[in-house]
C-alpha cells in the first residue's frame, strides 16, 4: 500500500512507500526467528531481519512480491557490529555480488511472512558511506581540538561538538540497526562525556530523567469507551518538552524510547545551534517546558474521526475537504499553548520518523523566531535535517520525494537457483542515499533561494523540498553563529517590499560577501557545498 503525504493549510501528513532497498523481513511465526538470533533487530514491537533482497522473489504485475511455500528465498543481512562489513561488493556495473556468504540467509517460503520497507533509498552500501562520513568527522573535531589549549573556549566548542556527534553516531546507529555498534561506542562516549561541563550534562539529564507516565484524561477515557468499549484505552507518557498519548496497542518502553530520542534531538540542536553563540543578544527560545503533544490514534477510520472531534473539539470541515482529510493519515490542532500532532497509526507506522520530523518543525519555529511568517522552507529544512541525522531516512514530508531511477535505487531480484551462480548479478545496489540524491536535485533544479524563501507549503515540488534542506545544511554546517544571526533576521523582513535589497544587504553584512550580488556568491559557494560534499 502506497500513502502520499501532502501538506495543505498546514496539516502533516504520513507517507509510507512501497519502494525500498532495506527491508524488514517478518516471520510466519515467532518461533522460526530463533535460527536467526544474531540478526534479530526490534522494530515496532516486533523481531525482524533487516535485509536487502539476494534471490528467490518475483513479483507480479502490480510490483507486489511472490513466492511459493517451497521457495529458497535468499537475503542480505547486516553485520550489526560493524556497517563497514558489506556482505557483498559492488562491480563495475554497479551490480551486487557476494562477498561473505556468513552474512547472507536463506528462508523456506513457508517461513516466510513478508518484506516491509525499512529505509527508502538506502542500501547497506550507502550506510555504509554514510558511517565512514561519520567517522571522519569525528576524526576532523578530534585534530581540530587537539590544536587548542584543553579547557579553552575553542577546546570546549570542539570537544561538545564531538559529544554531539558521538551521541548523534550512537543514536544513528542503533535506529539503522547497529545495535552492537552502537554499544561500543558507550565506553568512549562515557570518557568523553567526563570532560563535559556539569551544567549542560545536567539540562539533558534532567530532560531525559523527566520522562514519567502521569494519568489518562477522563474526558478521553470517556470518548474511547463509548467509540470502542472497555477495551479501547490509552496510555499517556511525558517529557519536560514532549507529551505522548497512545492506544494501548503501542508498547509503553516503546513510547518512553521516543520521548529520549525527542529529548535527546532537542539538546542536541541546542549543543549545536544554541550553545556555542549564547550571549546577551542570542538568545534560546527553546523553553524549558511542554510544547509538542503527539497522539497515536488506532489505525480505524472511525476513531480517527471521532477522537478529533470529540475529544479535541476540532473540526474537519465539510463536503469534499471533509472527505479528503479524513482520508489522509495525520493532521493537528493546538491545546493552549501546545502544538498537538494527531495521526491515525497501524503497525507499520514510523513514530520515530514522525516525533523527530514533526519536532523539527516546532524547533525551528522557535529557534528561528519565525511566528508565522510563513517560512515553510526552514520548517520543511530543519524537519528533514534532523530527520536525516537521527534517523537516516524522512517518513513525514509535505511533497512525497521521487525515488531515484531502478539502476539506483531498485531491486531487481528474481527466483533463485543455487545451480546458477550467475543469478546473483540480478540484483542492482543502492549506491547513492537519499541526502545524495536530494542534494541533486537542488542542484539541478537550480531554484533560486529568494524564490524559495516566500513560497508556500502547498506550492512546493521536489526541487523546493530538496533545496530546502540542501540549503539548510550549507548554512547550518558551514556559516556558523553568522548562519544562526542571518536564519534569525529572515522573519522580520519576508513581508517587506524591498526584501530582495534587504535580503542581500543582509547577506553581505554576515557573510560579508562583497559584490554586485551577494546572494549569487552565497548560491555559488552553496553549490560547491554540496558538490563536495555529496555524490551528484
Amino acid at each position: 500500500m502506497v500513502r502520499v503525504v501532502l501538506l495543505f493549510l498546514g496539516y502533516l501528513l504520513l507517507a509510507s512507500s512501497a519502494v525500498g532497498q532495506v527491508y524488514a523481513m517478518d516471520f510466519k511465526d515467532p518461533k522460526f526467528a530463533k535460527g536467526y538470533k544474531k540478526f534479530l533487530y526490534t522494530w515496532n514491537g516486533r523481531q525482524v531481519v533487516l535485509v536487502e533482497i539476494r534471490g528467490g522473489l518475483s513479483r507480479d504485475s502490480r510490483g507486489a512480491f511472490t513466492w511459493k511455500p517451497n521457495d529458497r528465498l535468499e537475503f542480505y543481512v547486516q553485520d550489526q557490529s560493524n556497517p563497514l562489513n558489506l556482505a557483498y561488493k559492488i562491480d563495475k556495473d554497479g551490480l551486487m555480488q557476494t562477498k561473505k556468504k556468513s552474512l547472507t540467509i536463506g528462508i523456506s517460503g513457508d517461513r516466510f511472512a513478508g518484506l516491509t520497507p525499512f529505509m527508502r533509498n538506502e542500501s547497506f552500501h550507502t550506510l555504509a558511506l554514510e558511517y565512514q562520513r561519520r567517522l571522519d568527522s569525528l576524526d576532523q573535531l578530534k585534530a581540530l581540538r587537539k590544536e587548542e589549549s584543553e579547557g579553552s573556549a575553542a577546546w570546549f566548542s570542539f570537544h561538545q561538538q564531538y559529544v554531539r556527534e558521538m551521541e548523534l553516531l550512537q543514536m544513528w546507529l542503533q535506529q539503522t540497526g547497529y545495535p552492537k555498534a552502537a554499544n561500543k561506542l558507550e565506553r568512549e562516549l562515557f570518557r568523553a562525556k567526563k570532560r563535559v561541563s556539569v551544567a549542560k550534562k545536567a539540562r539533558k539529564d534532567a530532560a531525559i530523567n523527566s520522562i514519567h507516565k502521569v494519568d489518562v484524561d477522563p474526558d478521553l477515557t470517556a470518548v474511547a469507551h463509548e467509540l470502542g468499549g472497555p477495551d479501547l484505552n490509552f496510555h499517556t507518557q511525558e517529557s519536560m518538552h514532549l507529551k505522548i498519548v497512545y492506544h494501548t496497542g503501542i508498547d509503553d518502553e516503546h513510547v518512553s524510547r521516543l520521548l529520549e530520542l525527542g529529548e535527546t534531538a532537542i539538546d542536541g540542536f541546542r549543543t549545536q545551534f544554541v550553545d556555542p553563540y549564547r550571549d546577551e543578544e542570542f538568545q534560546d527560545f527553546i523553553p524549558d517546558n511542554l510544547f509538542l503533544e503527539f497522539f497515536f490514534s488506532t489505525d480505524q477510520r472511525l476513531h480517527y474521526e471521532k477522537f478529533y472531534e470529540d475529544y479535541f473539539q476540532a473540526s474537519w470541515g465539510s463536503g469534499a475537504d471533509r472527505e479528503r482529510r479524513l482520508n489522509i493519515h495525520g493532521t493537528s490542532t493546538q491545546n493552549g499553548n501546545v502544538f498537538v500532532s494527531y495521526w491515525m497509526c497501524d503497525k507499520d507506522a514510523d513514530l520515530e520518523g514522525i516525533v523527530i520530523h514533526q519536532l523539527g518543525h516546532r524547533l525551528a519555529e522557535r529557534h528561528y523566531q519565525m511566528h508565522g511568517s510563513g517560512q515553510d522552507w526552514l520548517a520543511e529544512g530543519v524537519a528533514y535535517y534532523l530527520s536525516f541525522n537521527f534517523l537516516n531516512r524522512n517518513s513525514v514530508t509535505c511533497i512525497a520525494f521521487k525515488p531515484p531511477p531502478p539502476r539506483r535505487g531498485g531491486t531487481m531480484a528474481k527466483g533463485a537457483n543455487k545451480k546458477k551462480k550467475k543469478e546473483e548479478t540480478q540484483t542492482v545496489a543502492v549506491m547513492r542515499g537519499l541526502r545524495d540524491v536530494m542534494a541533486g536535485v537542488a542542484i539541478h533544479e537550480g531554484i533560486p533561494f529568494s524564490q524559495l524563501v516566500p513560497k508556500r507549503l502547498y506550492d512546493f515540488e521536489n526541487g523546493d523540498t530538496a533545496k530546502s534542506w540542501a540549503f539548510y545544511t550549507y548554512i547550518a554546517e558551514e556559516k556558523g553563529k553568522a548562519g544562526q544571526l542571518w536564519l534569525r533576521s529572515l522573519a522580520p523582513i519576508l513581508f517587506e517590499d524591498n526584501f530582495q535589497l534587504k535580503i542581500r544587504e543582509l547577506t553581505e553584512k554576515l557573510f560579508e560577501l562583497h559584490g554586485a550580488d551577494p546572494m549569487m556568491l552565497l548560491e555559488e559557494d552553496w553549490s560547491q557545498y554540496m558538490q563536495s560534499h555529496y555524490d551528484i
